[in-house]
């Protein structure tokens, strides 16, 4: 459904709901403003129809600097020429999961590592508080640092060799241990960075299920990344 937005005798619109909340959170409307559905004609505070956590604690009381002329910043409107996230990161990347999945597979997952911090860093530019990139970077480091013990044990021969090819194979436990434990905590911070973002700041209703962060995580979010980036430039969300 779509709305218009009234400051006084000056009538604009019509936009989406989300486009009401994005100039809310912009200072670009105001709680006093009036909105109405376009299939209603009752105007109503937009306080009252968007709610008051739309709008930052510290400018409610101040009046909004502008009405919106045109297009506000990341207007979710094919017209708007650079897109961007309403606290200004940048869209992430439009890729598909599939494509990824088949990259990763043809070089030997090294692609699925890669991908995962490029994705981590877009988190850390939506969410500031996020230190999942470094603990996903720990993560790798970790994984592949196992492969040298791991390769050591190929060469130990002999009775002589027991006890020190078992204290190789226990370091390659504890490190592949350390390893998939890093990569919960990451993935799971990012999961919940991203759910936290798009259920209170640009609320498009995003739940990001805990059984898919587990086991696919990667592929997982770059299908639900590319959805936004096109939302982000057509104002569709599919």
């Amino acid at each position: 459904m779509n709305y218009f937005l009234r400051r006084g005798n000056e009538e604009y619109g019509p936009y989406t709901l989300a486009d009401l909340r994005r100039f809310a959170f912009t200072g670009n409307a105001a709680p006093s403003d009036e909105v109405r559905p376009e299939t209603d004609t009752v105007w109503q505070p937009a306080r009252l129809v968007l709610g008051s956590d739309a709008w930052p604690a510290a400018t409610l009381p101040a009046p909004a600097p502008a009405v919106p002329q045109a297009l506000p910043q990341g207007a979710y409107l094919p017209a708007y020429q650079v897109p961007v996230m309403a606290n200004g990161a940048p869209l992430p990347i439009d890729f598909h999961w599939a494509l990824l999945l088949v990259l990763t597979l043809l070089t030997c997952g090294m692609a699925g590592y890669v991908w995962l911090l490029v994705q981590a860093w877009w988190v850390r530019k939506l969410d500031p508080r996020s230190n999942a990139i470094w603990v996903l970077v720990a993560y790798v480091a970790i994984g592949y640092a196992a492969i040298i013990p791991n390769f050591a044990m190929s060469f130990t021969t002999g009775d002589s060799a027991d006890a020190f090819t078992i204290a190789l194979f226990a370091l390659v436990m504890v490190m592949s241990l350390g390893s998939l434990v890093l990569y919960l905590v990451g993935v799971f911070s990012m999961r919940r960075s991203m759910n936290e973002y798009f259920q209170r700041v640009e609320n498009i209703g995003l739940h990001l299920g805990p059984i898919m962060t587990f086991f696919f995580a990667v592929y997982y979010f770059q299908y639900h990344m590319s959805r936004i980036a096109r939302w982000k430039r057509t104002g569709v969300l599919l």
